[in-house]
């Protein structure tokens, strides 16, 4: 999955066309985890609905897909060094390493915000999110992202998308 939201952070403001294939392909990948999962999945992934559910939200609104940049990096980073590194768990499975992991993904994901204050204090706020929210941290980490994009457009803050 983290390939796709790659590759859709590239696209970022798709044509209409590759806008269909888009939302065609998030809601097959919600009825697949409904119905037959596949093997890196389980029935009912919460994780990876709320994936295909944010991208689904970004499209209908007309948001840029590269503001989910983070919700595409941010998990699977800090899954691999939580898992894969000795460290002290903090909150439920979550562990200080991964956390800490997120939050070093999260500075370098959130590279369109141009002010550092801002991006500083996002990055602690995802990586806070991805931790606390257990296995809702992608919706968690793009309704952070999306709160701060509004309040961008509102405030016109500084981002380069």
């Amino acid at each position: 999955m983290q390939g796709c939201g790659i590759v859709l952070a590239q696209i970022n403001l798709p044509e209409p066309f590759l806008k269909t294939v888009i939302i065609g392909v998030a809601f097959g990948s919600i009825v697949v985890f409904v119905k037959a999962p596949l093997r890196f999945g389980a029935r009912n992934d919460e994780g990876i609905i709320w994936y295909n559910l944010l991208i689904l939200v970004c499209l209908a609104l007309g948001v840029p897909l590269r503001i989910l940049f983070p919700v595409f990096i941010v998990d699977p980073v800090a899954w691999l060094a939580g898992t894969s590194l000795p460290s002290k768990r903090w909150c439920g499975k979550k562990t200080v390493i991964g956390t800490f992991a997120a939050a070093v993904a999260a500075y370098f994901c959130l590279f369109y915000v141009e002010n550092w204050k801002h991006r500083l204090l996002l990055t602690l706020t995802i990586a806070l999110f991805e931790g606390i929210m257990g296995k809702h941290d992608n919706i968690g980490v793009g309704v952070v992202v999306l709160l701060y994009y509004g309040l961008a457009q509102k405030f016109v803050f500084p981002l380069t998308l």
